[in-house]
């Protein structure tokens, strides 16, 4: 992601020293060793010993000169797929603590296996391609609306363009294996998704070999029925007593 912004627009990396999956936002409530390096060349770059979250807190409080105009998180080796991924993800979570913050984001996840990030069988080129393509159509076109997140997943290694979607309700079950006396996370496979609902991500990266292209916000809609039926329960049961 550094490489291609580093073309386009001024950067600063500050990420997570260890990769920190399945963190979703969390945050650290100790401390958090902050480590300046050198990730790539002209691009000033810090290490934390926190979570992608405390990544952009930290970048927006203390590391940067000044409030980032975007955060970009990724490039995730392996999907990010459905509701599950959105709020579980790490790389999402980083979006997300910049859409609170009113900052709009991207979050991109190339979608190959555990399998096949273990023995190093991917390629980022078409991952590249794409991402300075949509950076530049976001700079130009004035999409760096505020506290939007642009959530792309791209297929690996059949790329047949871009799809936009919305992100898949579909509930994951039965993802733990039995060990011994407890449970533990199964290999993470894209078999693991099905192939979705058309017009969602999970169906764009798994049936149409597309790259999903989500776009939300973080309107949290309020309902207010439940806390007015509460509110006259209590003036009856208040009524009632003696």
């Amino acid at each position: 992601m550094a490489k291609v912004s580093a073309t386009l627009w001024d950067t600063y990396i500050v990420a997570p020293k260890e990769e920190r999956s399945g963190v979703g936002k969390a945050i650290t409530l100790g401390a958090i060793a902050v480590e300046e390096c050198e990730v790539l060349s002209g691009v000033q770059s810090y290490a934390i010993g926190g979570t992608p979250a405390d990544a952009v807190l930290l970048g927006m409080d203390y590391l940067l000169p000044r409030d980032p105009d975007i955060v970009l998180s990724g490039i995730n080796l392996g999907p990010n797929l459905g509701i599950e991924d959105y709020l579980d993800s790490g790389t999402l979570g980083a979006a997300l603590e910049a859409s609170i913050h009113g900052i709009p984001s991207v979050a991109a996840s190339l979608c190959i296996s555990k399998s096949d990030k273990l023995k190093g069988e991917y390629d980022l080129q078409r991952a590249e391609l794409l991402l300075r393509a949509l950076f530049r159509v976001m700079d130009s076109e004035n999409h760096l609306a505020q506290g939007q997140i642009v959530a792309v997943n791209i297929p690996h290694p059949v790329f047949l363009g871009v799809s936009p979607c919305s992100i898949s309700p579909r509930a994951m079950r039965k993802v733990h294996d039995k060990v011994g006396e407890g449970y533990a996370m199964k290999s993470w496979e894209m078999s693991l998704y099905g192939e979705g609902e058309p017009g969602t991500d999970i169906h764009a990266v798994v049936r149409e070999r597309k790259a999903s292209i989500c776009v939300t916000t973080l309107e949290l809609k309020s309902r207010y029925d439940l806390a007015s039926s509460l509110s006259e329960r209590l003036k009856l049961e208040a009524s009632d007593k003696p």
